[in-house]
């Protein structure tokens, strides 16, 4: 079978349930579509720092002979930890809200640090967000 472009499009208002152990009980979650994610990496890609990079030294028919690299990295620890978390926040809201709720991000700061952190790791399973360790270490013991 061939999918449409309609059930394509439709996978984003797929739901999980996912048992979270600090609540005893189930959440439903929302995959997150391609702009959610893209809105969640805005956030916090606002945090990261600016690189400047310089090279100067003499070329020899094409070929640097001497050189000399200048590299400055600034980077505020405080707003990347801020817009890490601003980031994480709207993933949790977005993937909570489906038909049958709606959560804002303001809801979703009130949660208890240890639920918050253990639904966002299964947004992120859900979505395939960040690196999967154990898929890395296998690539590298294969090589």
């Amino acid at each position: 079978m061939v999918l449409t472009k309609d059930e394509i499009l439709q996978t984003n208002k797929d739901t999980k349930t996912f048992m979270i152990q600090t609540l005893g009980d189930e959440v439903r979650l929302r995959i997150l579509s391609q702009k959610e994610i893209n809105e969640i990496q805005n956030i916090e890609s606002k945090g990261l720092g600016t690189l400047e990079s310089q090279e100067s030294g003499r070329r020899l028919n094409g070929r640097s002979t001497q050189g000399q690299f200048n590299n400055t990295t600034k980077i505020n620890a405080a707003k990347q930890i801020e817009q890490s978390a601003k980031a994480k926040i709207r993933a949790v809201s977005l993937s909570l809200s489906n038909d049958d709720d709606k959560w804002t991000d303001t809801e979703v700061e009130s949660i208890s640090s240890t639920v918050f952190n253990e639904i966002y790791e299964k947004v992120q399973e859900l979505n395939k967000l960040g690196p999967d360790v154990e898929d890395e270490v296998d690539e590298f013991l294969e090589e």
